[in-house]
């Protein structure tokens, strides 16, 4: 038999003191680990509740698509009803065409038939209507040959009373004319004279024309103010 060790007072109080430590210790470690239990608790709450939300975005967003899909059923009808609307009033149209073209064609049956009854009168009128109307001719043209040298004597005795008040301008003056062509002259010149003052045709109609400006700023034809300078030196619109 082996003798039996009895333990000291001392290292039964160490024993003690380590069995108190060691029971602090575990109840510590078991602390930490109910934390982390409920840490890792609360993470699975938080994505539970991250789950749910993404569910409700997702419905959300599903909704959101039937909508869209909705609208664009809806935008899709609206262009059926505008096409075939487009396509009645076409119809409508065309029909509305060929009506007029129907109702063109009886006028112009009617204005044939018309036709054909004038001729018809002008063949029966008699040889004595066609001498009366050209005696009637003749003697419109005598009148209007009257009027018109009557006429030409009233202009005469005008221009004869006028004539002594004209100055023509100098030959000198004539000549020293500047001349330009219409692709010399700056746009804002044409703006605001875009004819000549005389005639009133526009300079752009007649591109190869000279043209020239007065000291008055106005622009004419070469051909224009010439002939009026060669009768009077006072220009025609000053």
């Amino acid at each position: 038999m082996s003798a039996e060790r009895h333990i000291s007072g001392e290292e039964l109080e160490e024993y003690k003191i380590a069995l108190v430590e060691f029971r602090i210790t575990l109840d510590e470690y078991r602390m930490a680990v109910q934390d982390r239990i409920r840490g890792v608790e609360d993470g699975i709450r938080g994505l539970e509740d991250l789950i749910r939300g993404l569910e409700d975005h997702t419905r959300g967003v599903e909704n959101c698509i039937r909508g869209v899909e909705d609208d664009i059923r809806g935008v899709q009808d609206r262009i059926r009803g505008v096409q075939d609307g487009i396509r009645d009033r076409f119809r409508g149209v065309h029909d509305g065409i060929r009506g007029v073209r129907d109702r063109i064609r009886g006028v112009q049956d009617d204005i044939r038939g018309v036709q054909d009854r004038i001729r018809g009168v002008q063949d029966g009128i008699s040889e004595l209507e066609y001498l009366i109307r050209g005696l009637e001719d003749r003697i419109r043209g005598a009148d209007n040959r009257i009027r018109g040298a009557e006429d030409d004597m009233a202009i005469q005795e005008s221009i004869a009373s006028y004539k002594p008040y004209l100055t023509p301008a100098t030959r000198s003056f004539i000549h020293g004319l500047k001349k330009l062509r219409l692709d010399n002259l700056e746009e804002a010149v044409i703006r605001e004279n875009p004819c000549c003052a005389i005639c009133l045709e526009d300079f752009a109609q007649s591109a190869e024309e000279l043209i020239t400006c007065l000291p008055c700023k106005h622009y004419f034809h070469v051909n224009c103010i010439v002939m009026c300078l060669e009768i009077n030196h006072i220009l025609p619109l000053c």
